[in-house]
């Protein structure tokens, strides 16, 4: 429930956010539907971060951790590597944002 690099990189993951960014994009246009209903007035604000943390987890220069001599799986590791990072950098500066904290306050 909290707003982590991990937790932001595992979500994109497991949505195959990358490669389906309009799936995504429905999955949290329907989640806010539902949360609407619930009682929150704050998922318009959640639901623009989250695009906000895919655009810096998709950002990634593969080019140029190639040139540092990454190859085949080491590769696959100094990208998810350096998408945690990118999305921790993010969440440092997002911090006053983001409240307590919870991805579902």
């Amino acid at each position: 429930d909290k707003w982590d690099a991990e937790t932001l990189a595992i979500l994109f993951q497991q949505t195959d956010a990358l490669r389906k960014a309009e799936r995504f994009q429905q999955l949290l246009t329907t989640a806010r539907g539902i949360h609407r209903h619930l009682r929150d007035d704050n998922t318009f604000n959640q639901e623009r971060l989250l695009l906000e943390a895919l655009s810096i987890y998709k950002d990634i220069d593969h080019q140029a951790l190639i040139k540092q001599g990454f190859q085949k799986s080491a590769l696959g590791d100094a990208i998810k590597e350096k998408r945690r990072e990118q999305l921790g950098e993010w969440l440092l500066i997002k911090k006053p944002e983001l409240g307590s904290g919870s991805m579902t306050q």
